[in-house]
């Protein structure tokens, strides 16, 4: 396969690719419309090697930003580009580096979750079945148990190990850790920051609401609200803008409109 301008767009060419590029995703104009809601348009880039959180309340547009980003919404305006590809023309290999943990994980209920795990090596081309069965182990995740059974923890811990048992340069997570207990919240937490550790070259866009989790996962906000971009700071900004304030009362009157 080629892209817009004739050059292959295999996985060599990709990886040739990210190593000359420090952008890693590219949004110009990009806006999404549904009866009664309109995303965008957005401007933003994202780095190699960020973690950002995508921040705003319920019905701000963090699915949906998160959905298009995994090339899995191509009805969009504007552009929207990965490792200088735009989504629309994205063949299934840039697709496939791609790792997404949606808000609501689907799944086939009927499979173990070890056929589910095969399932999805028969499908994913840079599956790496040994490190699905140390994440798997690492979660105390049964192998034998049905997936439609599992706990919204260990269905979680599932969809993490579906969307990072490949490797995938950009890791997106849209609200991992919502509805988790504290325990397991934290497990989630440290399983990311294993995942891609500073200097590592991966990103990881993650969507929340939970204040809490920006400051240990993430280096950079990007704050929606009624589906337009508000704020793009550093955490550390952030922080440092605060002042005694304290940056969670920062956050929540950006996303309120108040900041």
């Amino acid at each position: 396969p080629v892209g817009r301008h004739g050059r292959p767009l295999d996985g060599e060419d990709l990886d040739a690719r990210v190593t000359r590029m420090s952008v890693a995703v590219q949004a110009r104009g990009f806006r999404v419309d549904y009866p009664g809601f309109t995303l965008g348009p957005l401007d933003f880039s994202l780095e190699q090697g960020e973690r950002v959180a995508l921040v705003g309340h319920n019905g701000a547009g963090k699915s949906t930003a998160i959905r298009a980003l995994s090339g899995r919404a191509l009805d969009y305006g504007g552009s929207l580009s990965y490792r200088g590809v735009e989504l629309r023309e994205a063949v299934p290999d840039v697709r496939g580096r791609i790792g997404l943990l949606p808000e609501k994980p689907a799944s086939f209920h009927w499979m173990t979750v070890a056929e589910h795990f095969a399932l999805l090596s028969s499908l994913q081309p840079h599956w790496d079945a040994g490190y699905a069965e140390l994440l798997r182990d690492r979660l105390n995740l049964p192998a034998r148990s049905k997936v439609g059974t599992l706990s919204r923890g260990m269905s979680v811990k599932l969809s993490f190990i579906a969307a990072e048992a490949f490797h995938p340069p950009l890791l997106l997570l849209d609200e991992p850790t919502a509805g988790l207990d504290p325990g397991m919240r934290e497990e989630i937490v440290e399983l990311v920051l294993k995942a891609a550790p500073a200097g590592s070259g991966r990103v990881v866009v993650f969507s929340t609401h939970i204040l809490e989790d920006i400051h240990l996962l993430a280096e950079r906000i990007l704050v929606l609200r009624q589906g337009r971009l508000v704020a793009d700071r550093p955490l550390a900004t952030l922080v440092d803008q605060a002042r005694g304030e304290g940056a969670n009362r920062v956050l929540r009157d950006l996303m309120s409109g108040r900041g």
